[in-house]
């Protein structure tokens, strides 16, 4: 063992991104998870969690990764999981993606660093199946990694591709002040409404979009990458619909220069994608628009995360 107690600080993050659905995320400096891994004794597999803002034991997506990985590693040791929540629970900011990825950066630099960022995906998105049903790899990607990832094979062989944005860009995010949506198993029953099938032209679509995403990225024009995180199809349309006032708060931020516009994860949250020269005039515009539509709103400007999980 490396050490017999670690603590890692994990960010937010804000997933599907428009057009990537299910496997891009982008962390983001809005908020933070901290998780502290300690070794009470070897010998006997057993997680104990406990937390402050979320449920403990066997209710928190930390139990369920950290078993996951200890598991598949035959590690026979007891550790108790201390989860301190600080990314706000059923908004769309990836909060159990956050702890389950602080969770299994923390319990690999336990193990001496056994497993690589890309590993650890797998496991932190275990840790993501509990909480909505499936395993899902894009908040946790970001988490882990920061910056923008995307997801291009899970779960076994996991292939994480990292882009980091300039710092020239900021990510303006909207969060209600009242509750919009039951926070229980909300990601879970946001993907019900989905549709199973989507027409053969939307999936050819996707696939230029990602294709056109790497081009910009690589090429530096970012604002053009950015641009295409503005359309969400069917996803944006089942889900925008569940949301007071998206329609209306979309239109303000492209009329005030956002590159984009669209649902953080699951929603209720929103996000805007702005140049820093703009941001305030989008700011303004839209919490103008959802001060009426919600009854109240939390505006605030950040930036991208690129450094992911880190030991603190």
């Amino acid at each position: 063992m490396a050490s017999r107690s670690v603590a890692v600080r994990a960010p937010s993050s804000i997933a599907n991104l428009g057009f990537f659905f299910d496997f891009a995320g982008m962390a983001v400096g809005h908020s933070y998870d901290v998780v502290r891994v300690r070794l009470v004794s070897e010998g006997d597999l057993r997680v104990e969690v406990r937390a402050r803002g979320a449920p403990g034991g066997q209710g928190n997506v930390a139990y369920h990764a950290a078993v996951a990985m200890l598991e598949d590693l035959g590690e026979t040791i007891e550790v108790v999981v201390e989860v301190e929540k600080g990314v706000p629970v059923g908004y769309g900011l990836g909060s159990s993606g956050a702890t389950a990825a602080a969770t299994v950066v923390a319990l690999n630099e336990l193990l001496g660093g056994v497993l690589s960022r890309e590993e650890l995906v797998v496991y932190a998105g275990a840790g993501e199946a509990y909480a909505a049903g499936a395993p899902h790899y894009d908040n946790v990607a970001a988490s882990i990694m920061g910056g923008l990832s995307l997801v291009c094979s899970a779960p076994r062989k996991p292939l994480v591709l990292k882009l980091e944005p300039p710092g020239d860009y900021l990510v303006a995010v909207f969060l209600p002040r009242r509750r919009l949506m039951s926070p229980e198993r909300k990601t879970e029953a946001m993907r019900k409404i989905l549709p199973s099938r989507v027409p053969l032209k939307r999936v050819v679509e996707a696939m230029r979009a990602t294709a056109s995403l790497l081009h910009y990225a690589s090429s530096g024009e970012w604002a053009r990458a950015f641009q295409l995180m503005n359309n969400g199809w069917e996803v944006e349309e089942a889900r925008g619909r569940l949301i007071p006032g998206y329609r209306e708060a979309k239109e303000a931020a492209l009329r005030e220069g956002a590159l984009a516009f669209n649902i953080a994860g699951a929603g209720p949250g929103l996000f805007a994608v702005v140049r820093e020269g703009e941001a305030d005039r989008v700011v303004d515009a839209v919490a103008a628009v959802l001060e009426q539509k919600w009854g109240g709103v939390d505006a605030r400007l950040v930036q991208v995360d690129l450094d992911g999980a880190q030991v603190i």
